[in-house]
């Protein structure tokens, strides 16, 4: 019987020296017609999002190299349920559908360190900042998230149980550097680091709601490469710059002034799941993250070994940093959130 056999097309993306996994044109065996009966090439390459699909034109069996075959000869593109619960196409491009986003300080260790990751699972490292413009983009599924990035998404994004990251009182890694002191601010350049969502906002809500001061917030590069009257950092950079801090005489907790002002917890962030994501889906990830939580806690000691030779701090220092942090929020932190919310509404 004849055979059909499927050439590489002349030109497009698809025609690069490594083409995707789902598409190895070397590779495709040859296909009977007994085995396609209803061949037919598509004219275009079809376009999906921001897509686009070399148009092979294998109907049915594609002996397991693309998903897409079934779909390609008629032109559509059938949309099915992910794993996560939304109507996606079932693209081989796609980003995976457990992808789990993780600020990568020191005090969200509890939550990764040894976190069991299934198949189909992937942890990606982001700035608390940047966390929030993917969590916008729709680009992962669940994650540590900024407490003033989840309250602006959260019709998107629900909790995951009681989780998150807060403190009582002095927290160490949420520091405003300044050479002055703080009631002498008004009319002072702050520098602030690009990776802040919530800090920065809480530093603005405590300036200007409680000693009624006006300051202008400006990017920075570096510390000690800034003009500024004082610079805001946060997470294991202000861990580090706070140890070998020669610059700014004054060192001026964030967490620690909404303690003395409102009397309530400072809640950094919490665990947030796409709102649409399958119930088995945030099941599991929840159930993931409250036995690895469970574990670590009984071991800090054990993970600030690596980091106190990194961040150049001695490891009993950051047993007692960690050991201040709530990570299983409470009634109390559920209040400061609400307070958090109201005040840093009203500036809007």
């Amino acid at each position: 019987m004849p055979q059909a056999r499927f050439g590489r097309p002349a030109s497009g993306w698809w025609n690069s020296s490594e083409p995707p996994d789902a598409c190895r044109w070397n590779a495709m065996p040859s296909i009977t017609r007994s085995r396609c009966a209803t061949l037919r090439l598509a004219p275009r390459p079809l376009a999906v999002g921001s897509l686009r699909i070399p148009p092979h034109g294998r109907r049915k069996r594609c002996h397991g190299l693309c998903p897409w075959g079934s779909t390609m000869a008629t032109g559509k593109v059938r949309s099915q349920k992910s794993e996560v619960g939304s109507t996606l196409p079932s693209s081989p491009f796609a980003l995976p559908p457990l992808t789990v986003a993780r600020i990568p300080y020191l005090n969200c260790a509890p939550f990764f360190a040894g976190l069991p990751l299934k198949p189909g699972w992937e942890v990606v490292d982001v700035a608390p900042r940047r966390l929030g413009q993917m969590a916008e983009e729709g680009k992962f599924l669940a994650g540590v998230m900024s407490l003033a990035d989840y309250l602006r998404l959260q019709d998107r994004f629900e909790r995951i149980g009681p989780l998150g990251v807060a403190v009582r009182g002095r927290v160490g890694s949420a520091l405003l550097f300044s050479r002055k002191p703080l009631r002498q601010l008004d009319g002072a350049c702050v520098a602030v680091t690009d990776e802040t969502s919530t800090t920065a906002l809480l530093l603005r809500v405590i300036l200007e709601q409680r000693y009624h001061l006006t300051v202008r917030l400006a990017p920075h590069a570096h510390p000690t490469q800034q003009d500024a009257d004082a610079v805001l950092l946060i997470g294991d950079e202000a861990l580090r710059f706070g140890s070998v801090n020669r610059l700014y005489p004054f060192e001026i907790d964030v967490a620690f002034e909404w303690w003395l002002w409102q009397h309530l917890p400072c809640v950094f962030a919490v665990w947030a799941i796409r709102a649409d994501a399958g119930a088995s889906t945030k099941r599991e990830v929840s159930e993931a993250l409250q036995r690895t939580l469970a574990v670590n806690l009984r071991r800090l000691d054990e993970l600030v070994i690596q980091p106190a030779a990194s961040l150049h701090v001695p490891a009993e220092d950051l047993t007692m940093y960690l050991s201040r942090f709530i990570y299983r929020l409470s009634a109390e932190e559920e209040r400061a959130i609400q307070r958090f919310a109201q005040l840093s509404q009203s500036m809007a």
